[in-house]
């Protein structure tokens, strides 16, 4: 079974501390009134969210040394032979064993809500970068363009972070190819079963690559503001040598102050743009070719059934 292999190198989602040194006053500086009303909202309800999975993460940590160690009490019931204890203490397991359960699918809805919130939010962080890169090319005021350069600095500072802790919850999925060899005893009913397996895998497909191209679009849009910006830096350490510049963090130079090492490994957001964009790039290619394999052998199940199939 071949296999569209993952574009980041996974990692289990740990306990992370919330985020407390940005100023909101900085971040929203003369944003828009609606969209700085956005981002407070959305700040407000990532930080809810992500507290809450913290919660949940260290509510499970408790219920796994529960479950743990209930069930060494059930290997001791098992080693005494009474029966009158080993019954008593598997229905106590089981009811642990549950809670555990209920604890992971808790943490699986949690894990979508807060990849979900993080997104909205760097996307509003990014309209945010946008406006402010506007007014940066608008005005030759030099104390307003320091300004607007370390309210890019904060705003960038704040998307990097986000990213970061979204994308040690969220990778890009591994799909294999199904599987599935034509049998001669296979009539009507099996052919076109298996047809649909494959049909509703070349769908998965499709939303992989586009996921994958919402990606790159984006990437390519923050890497021409890196750019910009870039450029705008130089302008103003050009003519204002005495004044101290913020460096605008590219996706090249996170800023990691108070992120725990969970945060700082191997994960995209921590490239630089152009490699998170070649890595994209190749496992879209990747993810491309067994979408036109798994989509042959569909048409090929297709061609089997007496009548053509969908």
């Amino acid at each position: 079974m071949r296999h569209c292999t993952s574009a980041r190198r996974p990692g289990p989602p740990g306990k992370r501390p919330l985020l407390r040194g940005l100023a909101a006053a900085v971040l929203f500086f003369v944003a828009a009134p609606g969209l700085a009303a956005q981002l407070g909202a959305l700040e407000e309800e990532y930080e809810a969210a992500r507290a809450l999975y913290e919660q949940v993460i260290a509510e499970r940590s408790t219920a796994q040394t529960s479950y743990n160690r209930l069930l060494d009490v059930v290997r001791a019931a098992r080693r005494s032979d009474d029966e009158g204890q080993l019954s008593g203490a598997m229905a106590t397991f089981y009811t642990q064993a549950r809670a555990l359960e209920a604890h992971d699918r808790r943490l699986e809805e949690l894990d979508r809500r807060l990849v979900t919130v993080g997104r909205e939010l760097t996307r509003a962080l990014d309209e945010r970068e946008e406006e402010l890169l506007a007014r940066l090319e608008a005005t030759a005021d030099s104390d307003e363009r320091q300004e607007l350069l370390e309210s890019l600095a904060e705003v960038r500072q704040r998307v990097r972070q986000v990213e970061a802790e979204v994308e040690s919850l969220q990778e890009m999925p591994v799909l294999p190819v199904p599987d599935v060899q034509p049998d001669p005893r296979d009539g009507p009913t099996e052919l076109r079963a298996k047809q649909n397996l494959l049909v509703s895998r070349v769908r998965e497909f499709d939303a992989v690559l586009e996921e994958i191209d919402d990606r790159l679009d984006a990437l390519d849009r923050r890497l021409r503001r890196d750019r910009t910006i870039q450029d705008q830096e130089a302008g103003l350490a050009r003519f204002d040598d005495l004044r101290i510049v913020p460096r605008v963090p590219t996706a090249g130079q996170p800023r990691t102050e108070g992120m725990s090492s969970d945060l700082q490994d191997e994960g995209l957001a921590g490239l630089p743009i152009e490699e998170q964009m070649a890595l994209l790039v190749l496992f879209r290619e990747q993810a491309e070719m067994l979408r036109e394999e798994t989509q042959a052998q569909a048409e090929e199940f297709g061609r089997r059934i007496p009548g053509g199939g969908r």
